[in-house]
């Protein structure tokens, strides 16, 4: 499959998931390597967040998958009347412009018409990352 080279605010989702540089890089090296896997170093994160180095496609597809798996656990804890903010935030960290439209679904199904954002989101995330975000809304 040829994908388009993502690109995500690696400093803007460490700093929305609350975590360090050490902690975001232990994170990172789980996603990418398994439970044993050894942590990305932090001064690595830190080129990666000013730009100084390129980020390899597996960085960015684990910056997605820590974004969506906090998205998931955030959104099962949460009672329904605050799952319409927790998607347009954390769909916002993966793409601004389709997160955007989480807000817009809310204003949708108010009026009466629903609009299946995440199917789309679903879709982008697979295109984008390789792999199924829908576990978030189930």
């Amino acid at each position: 499959m040829n994908r388009q080279q993502p690109q995500l605010d690696i400093r803007k989702i460490r700093k929305a998931l609350k975590r360090t540089y050490k902690s975001y890089g232990r994170l990172l090296g789980i996603h990418c390597h398994g439970l044993d896997g050894k942590p990305a170093p932090s001064h690595r994160i830190q080129e990666w967040e000013r730009n100084s180095r390129p980020v390899p496609a597996y960085i960015y597809r684990a910056c997605a998958e820590t974004v969506s798996d906090e998205w998931a656990s955030q959104r099962h804890e949460a009672p329904p009347s605050d799952h319409a903010g927790l998607d347009e935030f954390f769909g916002s960290l993966l793409s601004p412009a389709l997160g955007r439209l989480f807000a817009f679904s809310l204003i949708d199904a108010q009026n009466g018409n629903k609009v299946e954002i995440s199917e789309i989101f679903i879709e982008h995330v697979q295109q984008m990352y390789g792999f199924d975000i829908s576990y978030v809304w189930e």
